[in-house]
């Protein structure tokens, strides 16, 4: 096939090439006026998983490593952490969530609002694991920068939070066995 052969070619089919040409345009504009922007906004947590448990001294087996990041990353989308952020970003008080509370439809209409928020915020939440390291990733997708960027950092600092109330009361319930394993002991001798 020579270069004249090519040219005829496209020749001929200049009137379907013009037209695809002028349709994939306005396909384009039209998505780029129409679709709404997503800024996602990514936070980050070191998870304390090669630490050998300071009571004990064992560190985590493999097999249970993998339950324990995917319950943490569940726990991050969690119904609770999400109305921690809610609360704490105040977002009760935010006069255009207020509005969309109100012009809600659909199946959400029995909701309270710190669950109707809850739930928006578990929408755009994602987290995940970085690979071939112990950092967790939390990430919010949302048309607005600065509230994916304070929903993110929300989400991290609730996550923190109820894992160290977690570790709290585990803590004080291991307290309390061993205060009772303690007095048995005193008691026997």
């Amino acid at each position: 096939m020579s270069i004249i052969q090519f040219l005829r070619i496209v020749w001929a089919y200049r009137t379907l090439i013009i037209l695809s040409t002028v349709a994939c345009t306005i396909l384009g504009v039209l998505t780029v006026e129409l679709v709404k922007p997503r800024y996602e906004a990514q936070s980050r947590v070191m998870l304390d998983v090669i630490k050998p448990d300071p009571v004990t001294g064992q560190v985590m087996a493999t097999a249970f490593l993998r339950a324990y990041t995917k319950t943490q990353i569940e726990l991050v989308k969690d119904l609770q952490v999400a109305r921690l952020v809610a609360e704490d970003l105040n977002w009760d008080k935010d006069p255009a969530l207020q509005r969309a509370y109100r012009n809600r439809k659909g199946t959400q209409q029995d909701l309270e609002f710190d669950r109707w928020a809850a739930e928006i915020i578990m929408k755009g939440a994602n987290a995940k694991l970085i690979e071939g390291s112990n950092i967790l990733e939390i990430s919010y997708s949302s048309s607005s920068p600065e509230r994916a960027k304070q929903v993110a950092d929300g989400l991290r600092k609730a996550y923190i939070d109820m894992t160290l109330q977690s570790r709290r009361e585990a803590a004080r319930r291991n307290a309390e066995w061993y205060e009772q394993q303690a007095q048995k002991s005193k008691a026997i001798l």
